[in-house]
C-alpha cells in the first residue's frame, strides 16, 4: 500500500508538470523575446493571431483538457477511490463482527471502493453470485470514474490535427504568395516568414496534445488501481469467507 501512496503522489506531480508544460510551451516563443512583461504579453498574443483562426479551436481544445483534468483530479483522489487499507480494515471488521459488521463498516463509508462491498453484502450466496455482484459493481463505479477521460482523449486526438491543418493552409498561402512575387529577396523573405506563421498551429496543437495524453494516462492509472483493489479485494476477503461457508452465509 506504501507503493499506491507513493504512485499517487507521483501521479499528481505529473499532472502538475503535465499543466506547467502546456504554459511553458506556449509562453515560450513569447519569452525569448526579453522584453518587458507587456512586450512579452503583446508577442504573445500576436503570435496567437497570427496563427488564424484555427486558433480557436485549439485554444477551447486546451480549455476543456483543463477543465475535465481538474475536475478529475478532484474526483479520483485516492480518498474517494479506494482508502489505504480499506481491504485491511474490512478484513478485520468481517472476523470482529460477522457478516452484519462487515455490513456496517461498508455502510459508514461512502468511497468507491465501499460501495462495490456494500452491493456484494446485501445478498451473500454461491461464490459465482458473488463475484458477478462485485463485477457488476465495480464496472458500475468504473464508468463513473472514467467520465470525462473520453474528453480528454479526443482533445488529446484532434488538437495536433487543427494544427496539422492551420500549418497545410499556411503553406498553401505561402506558396501563393511566393508565386506573386518576382523579386529574390522578397521571395526568400515571404518563403520564410510565411512558414513561420504556418507553424504556429502545429505547434499550438501540440502544446494541447502532449499534456492531455500525460493526464490521461495518469488518470486510467488510477482507474486501473481501482480495479486491481477490486480483485484484490475478493481474492483476500469474500473468497476465502465464501469457500469456508460452503455458498452461505459466510462465517466471521
Amino acid at each position: 500500500m506504501q507503493e499506491t501512496s507513493f504512485l499517487s503522489r507521483g501521479g499528481a506531480r505529473l499532472l502538475g508538470a503535465a499543466v506547467a508544460a502546456s504554459a511553458l510551451l506556449a509562453s515560450r516563443g513569447s519569452a525569448q523575446s526579453g522584453g518587458g512583461g507587456e512586450t512579452t504579453s503583446f508577442n504573445l498574443w500576436e503570435r496567437i493571431e497570427s496563427g488564424g483562426p484555427l486558433m480557436i479551436p485549439i485554444g477551447i481544445c486546451s480549455v476543456v483538457v483543463l477543465g475535465f483534468s481538474l475536475e478529475r483530479l478532484m474526483a479520483l483522489q485516492p480518498a474517494k477511490v479506494a482508502p489505504k487499507g480499506f481491504v485491511e480494515e474490512l478484513d478485520q471488521a468481517w472476523s470482529a463482527g460477522g457478516l452484519e459488521g462487515a455490513r456496517r463498516f461498508s455502510a459508514e463509508r461512502d468511497h468507491s471502493l465501499s460501495r462495490v462491498v456494500s452491493t456484494a453484502l446485501r445478498h451473500i450466496a454461491s461464490r459465482e453470485e458473488v463475484k458477478e455482484s462485485v463485477e457488476a459493481a465495480a464496472k458500475r463505479e468504473i464508468g463513473l470514474l472514467r467520465r470525462g477521460l473520453r474528453a480528454i482523449a479526443l482533445m488529446a486526438s484532434i488538437s495536433p490535427l487543427l494544427g496539422l491543418l492551420g500549418t497545410v493552409g499556411g503553406m498553401i498561402d505561402v506558396f501563393d504568395q511566393y508565386g506573386k512575387v518576382e523579386n529574390q529577396a522578397d521571395k526568400v523573405r515571404v518563403f520564410s516568414s510565411g512558414i513561420a506563421v504556418a507553424l504556429i498551429t502545429t505547434f499550438a496543437g501540440l502544446s494541447v496534445a502532449i499534456p492531455a495524453t500525460m493526464v490521461h494516462q495518469f488518470f486510467l492509472s488510477r482507474v486501473a488501481r481501482f480495479a486491481d483493489e477490486v480483485n484484490r479485494l475478493f481474492v483476500e476477503v469474500f473468497e476465502p469467507r465464501l469457500r469456508a461457508g460452503g455458498g452461505k452465509e459466510p462465517a466471521p
